[in-house]
């Protein structure tokens, strides 16, 4: 694909050892011509692309610059929430285990109840 200012984006077919320096010079376009005003508007687009990528990463470098200090305290407190929060969901898993036990006994039961009543 095509970097240059006069066909930005256009496809092409090349020599594929042409960015060696070595290449035969074998160039074929796979896209039709674009018209001045086209190459000028995509360009200006991918200006504007390039402007707001560079602001991001300033922005983030800026943001890392001023990272908290006490991160490390916060990830060790969030870990700290996460292993309460483990210890509550194996004490509902065990409390649903026990219920599911209940429930599948209470079922057959009533199973057995409803086959001995109807069937003889």
């Amino acid at each position: 694909m095509s970097s240059t200012e006069q066909n930005p984006w256009r496809r092409f077919f090349g020599c594929r050892n042409y960015q060696q320096g070595i290449g035969c010079g074998f160039l074929k376009w796979h896209d039709r011509e674009m018209s001045e005003r086209s190459s000028q508007v995509i360009n200006e687009l991918l200006g504007h692309v390039d402007r707001l990528y560079n602001a991001s990463v300033m922005q983030r470098r800026g943001i890392d610059n001023k990272v908290d200090v006490n991160v490390e305290e916060k990830i060790s407190d969030i870990y700290l929430d996460m292993e309460k929060l483990d210890g509550r969901l194996k004490k509902v898993e065990g409390r649903l285990g026990l219920y599911n036990l209940w429930l599948g006994i209470h079922l057959g039961v009533d199973y057995c109840l409803h086959f001995l009543l109807n069937c003889f």
